[in-house]
C-alpha cells in the first residue's frame, strides 16, 4: 500500500489531468472497478482477475457477478470512448 502522501499526490495529479482533459471525474477506486468489469466482460478468467486485484475468486464473483448486464456494458463503452478520445 502506498503511503498517504503518495496517494494524495497521485489523486491530485489524476484530478488535474481530468480537469485538463475536460472529462467527467472518476476516482482511482472507480477506475479499479471499471478495469475489473472490462476484464470480466472480455471473458478474462475470474482466477486471473482475482490475482490481479488481490481478491479471492469468490470476492470477485460477489462484487462483479452481475457484470454481464446492459448497464455495465454501457459503462465500459463510455469509459472506452473517454480513453480513446
Amino acid at each position: 500500500m502506498l503511503p498517504l502522501n503518495r496517494i494524495h499526490t497521485f489523486n491530485w495529479a489524476l484530478d488535474r489531468m481530468i480537469k485538463e482533459a475536460k472529462i467527467k471525474r472518476i476516482t482511482v477506486h472507480g477506475l479499479r472497478h471499471t478495469h475489473a468489469i472490462i476484464l470480466i466482460n472480455q471473458k478474462t478468467s475470474v482466477v486471473a482477475v482475482s490475482k490481479r486485484f488481490g481478491n479471492t475468486a469468490e470476492e470477485i464473483h460477489k462484487t462483479y457477478g452481475n457484470s454481464d448486464d446492459e448497464a455495465d456494458r454501457q459503462a465500459v463503452n463510455v469509459f472506452d470512448s473517454i480513453i480513446n478520445m
